[in-house]
């Protein structure tokens, strides 16, 4: 509930979920007081089950239609959760499934935000800070409104490029 002050009123340490059914799932929004100040975020949690299972989920829909792009863009970006930020995959590995799962959802839909937000995680996982800039602007001017490109870009790129002014 926002007060007069518009500052959510709970009791600190608490946190606000904003979603429906009033149940924290990945994907919800959650609102916190962090640092003397109130931050909105997406909570999304990442651990080697879910990124298995996503990754055997997006394998099984492309057996059924290897054309749909989303799927092989899910797909690599299951790749990169497993080898980047848990353990699962060998940085090598995830590198490996990332790319071609990549080209192909960017082959399939070249206007696929989602397709160049997975290969801008695939350069940087390689490194290329340049490409992954390109892929990862690209995929944001396709759709802004798709945060965790945005997240993922500030973590993988913009951070290692000591740029966190624009990461925020």
């Amino acid at each position: 509930i926002l007060g007069d002050a518009m500052a959510p009123e709970f009791v600190e340490g608490e946190i606000i979920v904003v979603e429906p059914e009033g149940h924290a799932t990945d994907g919800s929004y959650v609102v916190a007081e962090v640092e003397g100040g109130w931050t909105m975020r997406q909570l999304v949690r990442r651990d080697t089950a879910n990124a298995k299972a996503a990754a055997k989920l997006f394998e099984q829909v492309i057996a059924r239609d290897p054309e749909y792009a989303p799927a092989h863009a899910g797909l690599a970006d299951a790749y990169a959760a497993m080898s980047w930020q848990i353990p699962g995959l060998s940085p090598q590995e995830g590198l490996k499934r990332m790319r071609p799962a990549a080209a192909r959802a960017i082959a399939l839909d070249p206007l696929l935000a989602e397709a160049h937000g997975a290969m801008g995680m695939t350069h940087a996982r390689a490194l290329d800070w340049q490409n992954a800039r390109k892929s990862f602007e690209r995929a944001i001017e396709l759709n802004p409104s798709l945060t965790h490109i945005q997240r993922y870009y500030a973590d993988s790129t913009l951070l290692q490029l000591g740029e966190a002014n624009r990461a925020v």
